[in-house]
């Protein structure tokens, strides 16, 4: 989940930069699609931030869940050495 995460962030902040390249240059040829520019590349903002919060919470959930597995063995590990 956290690679499909990854990927899709890269392509959002790949299209942000080309995006807003090309309205700056469509800005200085004074097209009018320069507006249609600039959209897609808010589109493509909205979608990296909807990225970074799922990459977020996954992270986080699962270096919880690791930590208390990693907390259970080491408390049976010297459960057994006592013993």
């Amino acid at each position: 989940m956290d690679d499909l995460i990854l990927i899709i962030s890269i392509l959002s902040l790949t299209a942000i930069i080309i995006l807003i390249i090309l309205a700056i240059v469509q800005f200085a040829k004074k097209d009018k699609e320069n507006m249609k520019q600039i959209k897609f590349a808010g589109i493509a903002l909205a979608i990296l931030i909807i990225v970074f919060i799922g990459f977020i919470s996954t992270t986080d959930s699962t270096k919880t869940s690791k930590d208390n597995e990693g907390e259970a063995k080491a408390k049976e590990e010297l459960e057994n050495n006592l013993k």
